[in-house]
């Protein structure tokens, strides 16, 4: 994972998708920024942290526990309702992957931001702890 800036390939792959979503907003990139953009839409507001990194596949487990210093930091703004943190990660070719970032896990979304129908062993769709 990198901690400088978003590179442009972040956001040429991320942008498009988040506008599909609503107007957007992006932060000043700096010490203590936590989020990279808002995404402001009907009954929607999303916070979101775009980060690159090396290994992008993995299950959902494996992500939280590799971005949990990340994962953390989200969770300082406030959720519930029309809110939400997210945490959309990219390859350096592009991919991403999408995660709703909940208090007590994270949950795999698509570029919608709906829940994957997917599901963990004794956990429920979509849904880690951590």
């Amino acid at each position: 994972m990198t901690h400088g800036p978003v590179s442009m390939i972040g956001f040429a792959a991320a942008l498009p998708v988040a506008r599909l979503r609503g107007h957007v907003d992006l932060f000043r990139h700096g010490q203590g920024s936590m989020a990279t953009f808002l995404i402001v839409g009907i009954s929607l507001l999303a916070i979101v942290q775009l980060r690159k990194v090396s290994r992008l596949h993995g299950t959902v487990a494996d992500i939280a526990a590799a971005h949990r210093d990340v994962i953390e930091s989200l969770r300082l703004y406030p959720a519930g309702g029309p809110v939400t943190r997210e945490l959309w990660l990219f390859s350096r070719y592009g991919v991403l992957r999408f995660f709703r970032v909940e208090e007590n896990g994270i949950t795999e979304i698509g570029a919608d931001g709906k829940v994957l129908l997917q599901t963990n062993p004794g956990g429920t769709p979509g849904d880690v702890q951590g």
